[in-house]
């Protein structure tokens, strides 16, 4: 349930989504989204979404929490997920695309392929146009940090993000912080989520042409850009394209998305399904189960997709069963801890098959370990 952004489901106030791409090389892939007890999220001291902001401010569970809307120049986030890889891409190049080829170019294909098509453009742009329009009206509610602040004036950007968290920073200790992020890969076996190079104020203006700028425009960027304090959209010089933007401008008069890549696995991979309004693509898209659904797919066997499915369902149900449970149980002193701890094992040991059964006691095993060394009476020399 780690990594990555999660939501509370809609209509379901107690339930918290986590979302995970699956792909079988010659099948295609598609998300899986799971539903589990929203008290999970609080297994992460920050709870991290990219969605409904508005949602977050009214639920009862995050009241005291501090809020920070992180924001950043639309038109900069556009550019960035056209160049963004996912973590299943990640996965896929690291074993099976050659070291060599393994660079920047490849970034640059299924960047151009993304910019190119222009209803996989609009797809993006609609995504995030919903996220701002909510965003917008509340963002006096979080406390606003402006991604372009972090990298130009880190250090009082760091101490003032310590401020709202109820931590002084100095500015040694701002800078350290900032050494220790700046321009670093962050998310351990997702090896591609820093693009080398990248993370430049205004970067955007090296790769995007104009036709996205009016697109951004119509849909109505501008007001927010404005408010947000980076201005009106202005026109690019055309004659001062770079290579890249001239090849973008050219196949997008053409109307024909640059798509060269030969390894159709790693194109499928990376086809962003995640931060799109995919509607304009024929994926197969399916409701809600009780505790899982399986979205925006293009698996070759849907017989095979729905055996995964009905599996998921499964798992999570009985995973569901057993955290809701351990919710209502009494751990607050040790006797009750004890009894529920037994309850529990009795209760839910039939739901786990053979190969995790010997996990299932082992994990009791240790909580025993836990319970014997922090709530047993323990003689103690008073003079200590």
């Amino acid at each position: 349930m780690s990594g990555g952004a999660k939501w509370i489901r809609e209509g379901h106030d107690e339930q918290a989504c986590f979302r995970k791409y699956i792909g079988v090389i010659g099948m295609g892939d598609f998300t899986l989204v799971t539903a589990h007890p929203r008290q999970v999220l609080d297994e992460d001291e920050v709870v991290h979404s990219h969605s409904h902001p508005g949602r977050w401010l009214d639920f009862p569970g995050y009241k005291d929490h501090a809020k920070f809307g992180p924001i950043r120049n639309p038109v900069g986030v556009l550019n960035s997920s056209c160049f963004s890889l996912n973590a299943l891409t990640s996965e896929y190049i690291q074993k099976f695309v050659a070291p060599e080829d393994d660079n920047h170019r490849l970034r640059e294909i299924l960047a151009l392929y993304k910019l190119t098509d222009i209803d996989f453009f609009n797809g993006l742009v609609t995504f995030l146009k919903g996220y701002y329009d909510e965003y917008g009206p509340i963002r006096n509610q979080f406390h606003v940090m402006r991604w372009e602040d972090l990298l130009t004036e880190p250090v009082s950007t760091i101490q003032a993000i310590g401020r709202v968290a109820g931590l002084e920073l100095g500015e040694a200790a701002a800078r350290q912080v900032w050494k220790s992020i700046d321009h670093k890969n962050l998310t351990g076996h997702h090896k591609h989520n820093l693009r080398v190079g990248g993370g430049i104020v205004g970067d955007w203006k090296n790769w995007m042409v104009n036709t996205h700028l009016e697109i951004i425009r119509e849909a109505g960027f501008e007001p927010h850009m404005i408010d947000l304090g980076y201005g009106p959209i202005e026109m690019l010089d055309e004659g001062a394209y770079t290579d890249f933007q001239r090849q973008a401008a050219d196949a997008i008069e053409a109307g024909t998305p640059y798509d060269v890549l030969e390894d159709r696995e790693l194109f499928g991979f990376a086809f962003n399904k995640s931060n799109l309004d995919s509607e304009a693509f024929e994926f197969r898209r399916h409701d809600f189960r009780e505790h899982t659904q399986v979205e925006r797919s293009c698996f070759a066997d849907e017989a095979m997709e729905l055996r995964i499915w009905d599996a998921a369902e499964d798992a999570a149900g009985k995973l569901n069963a057993l955290l809701q449970d351990v919710l209502e149980h009494d751990f607050h002193e040790p006797g009750a801890a004890r009894r529920s701890l037994n309850e529990l094992k009795v209760r839910h040991i039939d739901s786990f098959s053979d190969e995790s059964f010997d996990r299932y006691i082992q994990l009791f095993q240790e909580l025993d370990t836990v319970f014997a060394k922090f709530f047993e009476p323990m003689r103690v020399d008073p003079s200590q």
